[in-house]
């Protein structure tokens, strides 16, 4: 969302942000994974929802590998992301399944909790985008069905070791590689599977196989990405963006 679009900007450019999630209740969804993006760097928010017996409200966390986007202004926009979406159930669907305590949600901007995580940093200028992989990964592994304020504890700045995410290039490039050589040889003409492979090679000697998140991230942040069967209801699968959350 923009820093100070007009009224009327400002709803239209939520309906557009809506059709990420379209058909889901994000309400409903223990975990909310965004991949923000600005000033050509990529970090991660993460919302924990909190469950109905809970009378806490929503937990914002924001990671960053290089500590360069600027939270405060990363929490309000997502803050206000959840106060619109609320105000538009309200009005256009019912909210009796909720499993969000309505009285929490009345109160909506002192319930919710925002923090900056400590995390391990990237020690170049270019992992960012292998980083937002990581911590998706390794919080999709440890996270438990609903995060509270006690769990926060499983970040730090030792949270992991920094090679860790930046070993996913080589991973990813391990991965390509073999769907290349698996690929059936009449997908493509002779002439274009030398091209492809001279390209794969190309990128590997020179090490330019460098995944980030895409530019494209994948719709709907609220969907399920492939998580361990105690995180089930969780969206913490990011399918198919049109665009990342861009913060300016």
């Amino acid at each position: 969302m923009e820093s100070s679009p007009s009224m009327v900007d400002k709803a239209s450019y939520f309906l557009k942000l809506r059709r990420w999630w379209k058909g889901i209740d994000i309400f409903q969804k223990a975990y909310i994974l965004f991949p923000v993006h600005a000033d050509t760097h990529w970090s991660l928010v993460i919302i924990c929802m909190p469950s109905k017996e809970d009378q806490s409200g929503p937990i914002i966390l924001h990671l960053d590998s290089l500590k360069f986007h600027r939270s405060r202004h990363i929490f309000s926009v997502v803050e206000r992301f959840l106060k619109e979406e609320w105000s538009y159930l309200n009005k256009n669907g019912s909210l009796e399944e909720c499993p969000i305590q309505e009285m929490v949600w009345k109160n909506l901007p002192r319930k919710i909790e925002k923090k900056p995580i400590a995390v391990p940093q990237q020690e170049n200028e270019y992992d960012c985008g292998l980083f937002v992989l990581y911590y998706m990964q390794r919080f999709i592994e440890q996270a438990p069905e609903r995060l509270h304020k006690k769990d926060l504890s499983m970040f730090g700045k030792r949270w992991f070791q920094p090679e860790e995410a930046s070993a996913l290039r080589t991973k990813f490039q391990s991965v390509l590689l073999q769907l290349f050589h698996e690929a059936k040889p009449n997908n493509n003409t002779p002439e274009q599977q030398t091209t492809c492979q001279s390209l794969v090679e190309a990128k590997s000697k020179n090490n330019l196989m460098e995944p980030t998140v895409p530019e494209q991230p994948v719709e709907g942040s609220s969907a399920k990405l492939a998580s361990p069967n105690h995180l089930e209801g969780s969206s913490i699968q990011p399918t198919s963006f049109e665009h990342p959350l861009e913060c300016s």
